[in-house]
């Protein structure tokens, strides 16, 4: 049986991992910038994370995930002006 030291520890990384990932999404999808910019910030003290609103910060990143299932075709698309010089 795990221990709850150890349980913290296995959802804090899941998070952090969960995180991190959509972090390096947002160099391409910049309309979830300051979503995950706030997710993130509960990150850097991961007891406080866990013991105050894990499912709170759980419930945001299913959401932005779900959001992200739903835009997968949407794209970016940057042209190339010709030089005025």
């Amino acid at each position: 049986m795990d221990t709850p030291n150890r349980s913290f520890d296995v959802i804090a990384r899941i998070a952090s991992q969960i995180i991190g990932s959509l972090m390096y999404l947002t160099t391409t999808k910049t309309n979830i910038v300051y979503s995950v910019s706030i997710v993130s910030r509960y990150m850097e003290n991961p007891i406080y994370f866990y013991l105050l609103i894990v499912k709170r910060i759980l419930l945001i990143v299913k959401r932005i995930l779900l959001y992200l299932k739903g835009t997968v075709e949407y794209r970016l698309f940057y042209k190339k002006e010709k030089s005025q010089i």
